[in-house]
């Protein structure tokens, strides 16, 4: 098993999920910005920021930026593939998971990894990275370890209790947190 890796015990996440809006919510000037300001739709599966006021909504039409109070869609191309879920790492890498597989955007290329690549699934649940800099993948087929461009799998035949990640978390000692569905 991966070092560091300690699979949760069942941490069960809703089937549906009721429709979410981004909501900001600084002390001084809460504001809310949804499709009348810009958003291509209500729903909103998942946000990432970068920490220097950028943020990524992956929403049910299209993955879109967030920045300096306006909203740009960052690829149209993505939208046929329902971006899921959406995470900007610390080498300033943008992850976009879909539900056909899983997109790395570096500022100089986009390469789409799917189950060709190793991935367990191509549908794409759950996005974390670890303090080594290590992406983990949650996919309805498992667990997966994307490591200085290779990918490694795990499911219930390396151990999980169950194959349909629904979130992933690393906490303060270095241990990787995985809710799953149905186990």
């Amino acid at each position: 098993m991966a070092r560091g890796a300690r699979f949760a015990q069942r941490l069960d996440a809703p089937r549906h999920a009721r429709q979410r809006r981004i909501h900001a919510h600084p002390l001084a000037d809460p504001r809310r910005i949804d499709a009348r300001a810009g958003l291509p739709h209500n729903s909103v599966f998942a946000v990432a920021g970068d920490g220097k006021g950028t943020v990524w909504a992956a929403t049910t039409l299209a993955l879109v930026e967030l920045r300096n109070g306006a909203v740009a869609r960052v690829r149209d191309d993505l939208a046929l593939e329902v971006p899921r879920c959406v995470l900007y790492d610390s080498r300033g890498v943008l992850w976009v998971g879909t539900a056909a597989g899983l997109y790395r955007l570096d500022g100089r290329s986009t390469t789409r990894l799917t189950i060709r690549d190793g991935l367990r699934a191509d549908f794409i649940t759950a996005l974390a990275e670890d303090r080594d800099g290590n992406i983990w993948i949650g996919t309805e087929g498992g667990l997966n370890r994307w490591s200085a461009g290779s990918i490694e799998g795990f499911s219930a035949a390396e151990g999980l209790p169950g194959d349909s990640v629904a979130s992933l978390m690393e906490d303060r000692e270095g241990s990787l947190w995985i809710g799953l569905r149905g186990t």
